[in-house]
């Protein structure tokens, strides 16, 4: 009875070792520095985005690991496309910022944007969509998932 006691406790030991280890590796470092401030920053932006009465729609079907043409539209208040700005696109990995990278985007004659975008995995990405028109700067956060 005592070896079955032993035995136990110690792989229970050597399983918290190693996922404390595992855990190490993994973690890219501080999950966010200033947490106060970045909460504050938060509130702001969510105002400001209220308030301006934009919204942003992602015109793509599906999109795939690789290259893509990301196309999405601006939208006023009164649902008409956006005039005059500059659209600028960052896509990221909701676990890590390894693969974050910033994208200009260009006006179709539609009245939509475009960007090409490199996803060089599948799964969930978080794009984070900047308009600056004016002294205004909005982000507005859309998430994607990208088939293999």
């Amino acid at each position: 009875m005592k070896t079955l006691i032993i035995t136990i406790v110690l792989v229970s030991l050597l399983s918290v070792a190693v996922t404390i280890v595992v855990a190490d590796k993994v973690f890219d470092g501080t999950v966010t520095s200033n947490p106060y401030e970045k909460g504050l920053l938060w509130d702001r932006v969510q105002k400001e985005r209220k308030d301006s009465g934009l919204r942003v729609s992602i015109r793509n079907g599906g999109l795939a690991k690789g290259m893509n043409t990301l196309f999405f539209a601006v939208l006023d208040k009164t649902d008409r496309p956006l005039g005059k700005a500059s659209v600028s696109v960052t896509v990221s990995r909701p676990s890590t910022t390894a693969y974050d990278r910033t994208y200009n985007c260009a006006k179709t004659d539609y009245g939509s944007w475009r960007a090409n975008v490199d996803f060089p995995l599948y799964g969930y990405w978080d794009l984070n969509i900047h308009v600056l028109r004016g002294l205004s700067d909005i982000s507005f956060t859309k998430q994607v998932f990208v088939q293999k």
